[in-house]
């Protein structure tokens, strides 16, 4: 089965929610969902701030929006694929002093 990353920020009412009502909540709704949809999930974490590691994906950009346009149940024709995905890459490629890249905050476990 395969495994899903699943990012998400936060507005400011919504770290003031999870602050209010605590990370366990939200975990437990996220789970909640996956549950429903009949997945499982395999552990959940919190990392506070902007992303902090650069991967430069200049030379695998072409093949990363081939990729995803295959998977034609989820993004159909995929016309917009190419323009979505250049978009993310060069704004967090100016971040990291790239020309594309993906941007990821790093996390120390244990």
């Amino acid at each position: 089965m395969p495994n899903y990353l699943i990012e998400a920020s936060y507005s400011t009412e919504g770290v003031a929610g999870v602050a209010d009502k605590g990370g366990t909540a939200r975990r437990e709704a996220v789970g909640q969902l996956i549950d429903g949809i009949g997945g499982k999930m395999e552990c959940f974490y919190f990392a506070f701030g902007d992303p902090d590691v650069y991967v430069d994906i200049t030379r695998t950009l072409t093949a990363k929006c081939r990729a995803l346009k295959a998977h034609r149940s989820q993004v159909g024709k995929g016309e917009w694929v190419d323009q979505l995905l250049k978009g993310w890459a060069l704004r967090d490629g100016k971040r990291g002093r790239l020309r594309y890249a993906e941007a990821f905050k790093r996390m120390v476990l244990g």
